[in-house]
């Protein structure tokens, strides 16, 4: 994939649910490194992503609030971003078995441990020969139990 500029890349999505979230895969095809290197069309957002079950203004107001993902969450779109890039998952119950696919040096990021620890992808330049080119690789280290600090 190509990593030319794209709308959105520095920007952040926060999605706060105060009850159950369940994360799905988009319905339009977008193009994404989850879609050519995985084969799968996930939850495609090029920023630093969020997503909190059980919160209210930042607070647990819900502790068995659950946060399913069901799919890929995918925000990789360059080899290196800028600090807080990443993805954040927090509920006190977080279920999945689905991979996340993150940029190159950001870190995939759950408050407690989830249900199954994914594969962590990142995005990488495909060769010295041709940098703006991406692809994915196995990342464990990106994987990290922390809470979202805003």
């Amino acid at each position: 994939m190509d990593s030319t500029p794209v709308a959105n890349a520095t920007s952040n999505l926060l999605v706060q649910a105060s009850g159950n979230l369940s994360v799905a895969s988009s319905a339009l095809h977008v193009t994404s490194l989850s879609h050519d290197a995985l084969g799968v069309q996930g939850f495609v957002f090029p920023g630093g992503v969020v997503l909190l079950s059980g919160y209210t203004n930042g607070v647990v107001t819900n502790p068995s609030a659950l946060l399913t993902l069901n799919t890929v969450v995918d925000n990789a779109y360059a080899s290196r971003v800028v600090a807080g890039q990443g993805i954040f998952f927090q509920a006190p119950t977080i279920m999945t078995a689905a991979p996340a696919v993150t940029s190159g040096n950001a870190w995939v990021n759950f408050s407690t441990r989830p249900s199954t620890v994914p594969g962590i992808y990142g995005a990488v330049s495909a060769s010295p020969l041709t940098p703006s080119f991406l692809t994915l690789q196995l990342d464990p280290t990106a994987y990290h139990v922390r809470p979202f600090v805003p």
